[in-house]
């Protein structure tokens, strides 16, 4: 399972390092991190088929991988078993540490996918954990009106 998701994040960092200048998009991307506040400086975000994938990053605070089975505005619910929706983060970018958190319950908002301009906007919250019994809250989370590549 651990090296699934390590799997997940070196794709999602493939796709950052890959993406053109028209998906890279300024910061607009924010959560609280166990009441600590986060921003990425930029996020990457791709449409294929049926899936978003919302990946947003921070030089020194981390990355997140949000995972989304659905293209419409619509409450994407995460949890243990559930495939619509799944959350990974790593707490820095600059580690060697491959201990990834992964959401364990919570949820996504789709509120806006614009497919004419290529823009999403939502909200974000969840709990996660990494496996030396290490939890965290996500919690305020926000992307507004971020650029996708829809392949």
């Amino acid at each position: 399972m651990k090296k699934k998701w390590r799997g997940i994040i070196f794709v999602m960092l493939l796709i950052v390092g890959s993406c053109s200048k028209d998906s890279v998009t300024p910061t607009k991307m924010a959560a609280k991190i166990d009441g600590k506040s986060w921003s990425a400086a930029f996020t990457a975000n791709t449409l294929a088929s049926d899936v978003i994938v919302i990946t947003g990053t921070s030089a020194l605070s981390g990355i997140f991988a949000i995972t989304i089975h659905g293209t419409t505005a619509s409450t994407y619910e995460l949890g243990i078993g559930k495939l619509e929706c799944t959350a990974t983060y790593k707490a820095s970018t600059l580690s060697t540490d491959l201990d990834i958190y992964e959401s364990t319950a919570g949820k996504v908002v789709l509120t806006k996918i614009d497919r004419v301009n290529k823009k999403i906007s939502g909200t974000f919250q969840f709990t996660m954990f990494k496996p030396i019994a290490d939890i965290i809250s996500v919690s305020n989370g926000t992307f507004n009106d971020i650029t996708f590549t829809e392949l």
